[in-house]
């Protein structure tokens, strides 16, 4: 094969890859970002200086003059500006970006039109091989000045490389690796080579340089998240598939018609077929689908469902409810192996509330106070194990990491309430092995921001509902939920049980060791209560050191080792090595006595507590 076209043709995938590049900055810069717009620039500015390079290649093969296109190849002197704005805008100094663009921006176009129209700077070359140029009278002094920017572009890099911090050094490392290999080296060739006589090589051939930063700039995009393509890919491939099935279908029909209908009538009538096939019919949502699960892996899917689920989340008032459907979107959505969601107790603990994929047992006893914890509430962000274990040494990432390990934490997002760490998520590796991209972790913020407020609105809800001491519901809500399964019961003839507890010798405790122990009795009782009974019951505080026990669908044997079960928890408590006991009356309702009421109920329960105490406490008894 012609040696020229082995040069030339690799010159239009760089430029193709460089477009492309450039396409997708701009896309996906919502905010508007100038860090963003400078790369494109660049981008753009390198497409050019390879394009060009490679239709002087292709058409020196072809035996044809390609004098314009190598004076065109001038075009990538607009990296310069482009990369010096960059550098700045990252380190925000907009000012000093503004001011290079309307100074450098200007003057390299001018340089760029007296290449093209003028023999000043540049007279193209004579020979591509042995390579001979044609040196103008002003070329020399325009690669110094270049030489000297791209000096300065080069120590600016270095710079940028050694500031950058954490997370954001990772996402930058191989870019800017990548731009100091096509400004350094690229520039050598332009610059430095071509002032000491050019030393028989092609300047136009520095575009090859673009190669590497274009491959370790899509490399750092889809393994360091610093941006998130794929949708942008997913979405040009569905268009083009379309486009070409459009083409193709709009020609087969206009075959077909065209003898019978003349080639007015059968355009109209193919290319009505073709807008009626691709809007009207499923055709555009397939190719959408298979193109996405090609691409996106079924990414696009989930976030939608994470979506849809921010803009349900302010609906859940019940505050248990709430965060389990927040652990269930996410198991069903990016199909995590585990997933925890934590929530600050008293003690200033994390504990967790609800959870996948973690074992029962460690559920129950895992908590942690300071580590990851202290680590969320400086900086506000969230934690990516991988990229915190590469930035930082062992000693350091253990002391932060801490037991996260035990709960398999890849991914720790905190939820802020009014500046306040209420809670954190912390999820593992995702099912199908994905990493997780920068729009993943934009999603979670999103989440984690919307579960925020939900959970604001759940906890006003909570506090209407509850009693301020335990967290147990308040009577105004236990005689509402009475009245309702009461009802429930009547009309499905199930049974219905309910216990009401008191507290052995509860002013003796309060007088003998203080209000603080016999709160403190009150709180853990409370909580080990919680844990006790199954979802679907109610346990809420009466009043004083009275309880009660709402049991839908019981029984009264069923009844009978729920209440032993709450007692023995209690008779096993130590607070300060104080022994507390509490007594149970069970009230009972088989659903058939259309007349009872919720008093009534109460009351059976009440005279039944009243012969427990009467029997000597510790104990329970039941009028059924």
């Amino acid at each position: 094969m012609d040696p020229l076209k082995i040069i030339g043709y690799p010159l239009f995938f760089i430029a193709a890859s460089e477009i492309l590049l450039g396409i997708l900055l701009l896309k996906k810069n919502p905010s508007n970002n100038p860090v963003n717009k400078a790369v494109a620039v660049f981008s753009f500015s390198s497409a050019g200086y390879a394009l060009f390079a490679g239709i002087v290649y292709l058409r020196a093969s072809m035996g044809l003059d390609y004098d314009l296109f190598y004076r065109a190849c001038w075009i990538g002197w607009l990296t310069i500006p482009a990369a010096l704005q960059y550098v700045y805008y990252f380190n925000e100094k907009s000012r000093i970006a503004s001011v290079e663009a309307l100074i450098l921006y200007p003057l390299w176009f001018l340089i760029f039109i007296l290449c093209l129209s003028t023999d000043l700077i540049e007279r193209g070359a004579y020979s591509l091989f042995p390579f001979i140029d044609q040196r103008g009278v002003f070329e020399n002094p325009v690669r110094l000045f270049g030489a000297i920017l791209l000096t300065w572009i080069v120590y600016e890099l270095f710079k940028l490389r050694k500031q950058s911090i954490s997370i954001k050094k990772m996402q930058l490392n191989y870019f800017l690796l990548g731009f100091l290999i096509f400004v350094g080296l690229g520039g050598a060739v332009v610059e430095i080579f071509q002032l000491f006589g050019g030393l028989g090589f092609d300047p136009a051939l520095g575009s090859y340089f673009g190669l590497p930063w274009v491959a370790l700039t899509f490399y750092s995009i889809t393994r360091y998240r610093l941006f998130d393509i794929r949708i942008v890919i997913s979405n040009t491939f569905t268009v083009i598939f379309l486009l070409i099935g459009a083409i193709i279908i709009h020609i087969g029909l206009f075959k077909l018609l065209e003898p019978f209908t003349g080639s007015t009538l059968a355009i109209f009538i193919s290319l009505s077929a073709v807008v009626l096939i691709i809007f009207k019919t499923p055709i555009r949502k397939v190719v959408q689908d298979v193109i996405n699960d090609i691409v996106l892996k079924g990414k696009y899917s989930y976030q939608e469902i994470l979506k849809d689920s921010i803009r349900a989340l302010t609906s859940k008032q019940n505050l248990d409810e709430l965060l389990n459907y927040i652990v269930e979107v996410i198991k069903k959505s990016l199909k995590v192996e585990t997933v925890c969601l934590l929530m600050e107790d008293e003690d200033g603990f994390y504990r967790i509330r609800c959870s996948h994929g973690v074992n029962k047992k460690l559920a129950d006893a895992y908590k942690i106070k300071n580590g990851v914890i202290n680590w969320l509430r400086e900086t506000k962000q969230v934690f990516i194990k991988e990229e915190q274990e590469i930035f930082r040494s062992q000693k350091d990432f253990s002391a932060i990491y801490g037991d996260a390990g035990l709960i398999n934490a890849e991914i720790i997002t905190p939820i802020f309430r009014k500046e306040q760490l209420i809670g954190i998520l912390t999820l593992g590796h995702k099912g199908n092995k994905n990493i997780y991209v920068q729009s993943d972790i934009a999603l979670l913020e999103a989440l984690a921001s919307q579960t925020a407020i939900a959970i604001e609105n759940a906890l006003l809800h909570e506090e209407a509902i509850t009693d301020g001491l335990t967290g147990l519901y308040n009577y105004k809500y236990f005689e509402s939920r009475l009245k309702e399964e009461i009802e429930r019961s009547k009309r499905y003839k199930h049974p219905l049980s309910l216990l009401i507890i008191d507290f052995d010798h509860f002013k003796k405790v309060n007088d003998e060791y203080g209000h603080l122990i016999g709160d403190k009795a009150l709180r853990r009782s409370a909580r080990l209560w919680k844990k006790s009974i199954r979802a679907g019951d109610i346990v809420a505080r009466y009043g004083g050191e009275e309880f009660v026990v709402i049991l839908p669908e019981t029984s009264i044997s069923d009844a009978i080792n729920v209440a032993e079960k709450l007692r023995a928890d209690v008779e096993n408590m130590k607070i300060d090595e104080i022994a507390i006991t509490i007594s149970i009356g069970i009230g009972y309702f088989g659903g058939e006595d259309l007349a009872l009421d919720y008093k009534k109920l109460i009351r059976q329960a009440d005279k039944a507590l009243y012969k427990a105490k009467h029997k000597g406490r510790n104990r329970i008894e039941s009028i059924a």
